[in-house]
């Protein structure tokens, strides 16, 4: 059972967070999009309510999974705790469960900024089209 759940939040990672939240950001970031473009307010909506779903369902939880901390953890924490870089606004039961998942034994936040060659126009990438 325990598997079945990590699975499901790796799987909402891939299909849902990261190519909203993730996606949204990296675009913002770089200068793909016009902050304040019907697009981004779109993707923004449906960036809160993912963000909502984690919400709801952490709002009874310390973390994703029964078990304990898990996988899951890292993977839907990897661009969730960055939501803010695309604009969204972290319900505070996601923000209890990112600091509960950085007081972790050996957390690392190995993210780095976007290099100069990611900007728009310095190289060709999927995302100018």
């Amino acid at each position: 059972m325990h598997r079945a759940q990590v699975y499901r939040w790796l799987f909402f990672e891939q299909s849902a967070l990261m190519p909203t939240i993730a996606g949204l950001r990296f675009r913002l970031i770089t200068g793909r999009l016009d902050p304040d473009s019907p697009g981004v307010r779109a993707r923004r909506h449906v960036g809160e309510q993912l963000l909502g779903v984690l919400a709801d369902h952490l709002a009874e939880r310390e973390f994703l999974v029964e078990s304990g901390y898990s996988v899951a953890d890292i993977a839907v924490y990897s661009y969730v705790h960055v939501g803010g870089d695309a604009g969204l606004t972290l319900p505070d039961a996601v923000r209890a469960w990112i600091e509960r998942v950085e007081a972790q034994p050996g957390f690392m936040n190995d993210l780095d900024p976007y290099p100069a060659n990611a900007q728009a126009g310095e190289s060709i990438s999927i995302y100018d089209a």
